[in-house]
This record gives structure tokens, sequence and C-alpha cells, in this order.
């Protein structure tokens, strides 16, 4: 079994709308997606990327959990501090 079947899956789609995006609190980003855990969030990389993320584990470095294609939910994990805001 990998990592990624014993994390919670999505209940449905996310929402049909892109957020607009806000910037800089990326000093604040752990202690915030500690408290989204199991929602859907929108984030915004520094590399220019958006997408909805259904997060569902956080360390001290990396974000686990699933990020929306736009066709399905697709498993991922990556540095949170690569992130540059999320709502």
């Amino acid at each position: 079994m990998t990592p990624a079947e014993n994390l919670p899956f999505p209940p449905s789609p996310p929402p049909n709308i892109s957020p607009t995006s806000c910037h800089g609190f990326n000093d604040a980003i752990p202690k915030f997606l500690r408290q989204h855990m199991r929602m859907y969030i929108y984030v915004w990389m520094y590399t220019g990327q958006s997408f909805w993320m259904y997060p569902v584990s956080l360390n001290n470095e990396r974000i686990y959990g699933h990020i929306w294609n736009g066709q399905r939910w697709v498993y991922t994990r990556f540095f949170w501090n690569s992130m540059e805001s999320f709502a």
C-alpha cells in the first residue's frame, strides 16, 4: 500500500471559480495550513502556477495532499515554502 492510499481523498471536485490572489504571507503558511487540513484551498506558487488543493498532511518541510488537474484529483507532495500564498 502506498502512502497516498492511506490519505483521505477529496469528497468532490473543487469549486468552479478561482479566487483572486493574495500574496505575501509565506512565514505564516505552516500555521494557517494546519487550520485548513482536509479543506479545499487555492494555492499560488512562486513559479506562477496556481491550483486547487486538498491538503491532508503537513510536516516541517512538506505538504501532502491532492491537487486538481482540471479533470481529477492527483496525489502530490511538495515543499510548503515553494508556496507564495493560499486562500
